[in-house]
């Protein structure tokens, strides 16, 4: 029982990095999450090759999903 999405807010993007903006909203077991998040990509010819997620609050993160 539950839900979870993800909203693109934005990508910003050069030849070599590229980050993505975007909110995760859902509801499981009682807890809401409406959370910030951002993803940081390396790019090597042309195909990412290494990422980076940053959370606003990883302990929120944390108890929706145990």
């Amino acid at each position: 029982d539950g839900s979870f999405r993800v909203a693109l807010i934005d990508v910003l993007a050069k030849d070599k990095h590229a980050v993505a903006i975007y909110q995760t909203i859902g509801h499981r077991n009682g807890i809401d999450l409406d959370h910030p998040n951002c993803l940081r990509m390396r790019i090597e010819n042309g195909k990412i090759v290494e990422f980076w997620e940053y959370v606003w609050d990883q302990d929120v993160v944390e108890e929706f999903w145990k």
